[in-house]
């Protein structure tokens, strides 16, 4: 924990299926005021196995299906401008 009371629960390559194991001991039973999640980079990954992408995808591919550098920092991770293009689709999921 650090001085602002955060706690990082998050292990690098886990897929949204391991997060959700142990979802009760790294959340619920910590009673957090809030939760920030990341998940879904290793599902697409194919980490655990191949799954089909959904979600963000059309949204973000190129016409390849690859992930544009421009909406990531690494090539894998959405950077600014990735957020920028999944803020509005998460929102009217939401609504």
């Amino acid at each position: 924990m650090n001085k602002n009371n955060i706690v990082c629960r998050g292990i690098s390559g886990q897929t949204s299926s391991q997060m959700l194991i142990r979802f009760r001991q790294d959340v619920i039973e910590l009673h957090p005021k809030y939760v920030v999640i990341l998940a879904g980079t290793n599902d697409l990954a194919c980490n655990t196995g191949c799954i089909s992408p959904e979600n963000y995808h059309s949204a973000l591919a190129a016409e390849d299906g690859s992930f544009p550098r421009k909406y990531s920092y690494d090539g894998v991770h959405p950077g600014l401008d990735g957020y920028k293009i999944m803020e509005p689709l998460l929102l009217s999921i939401l609504k």
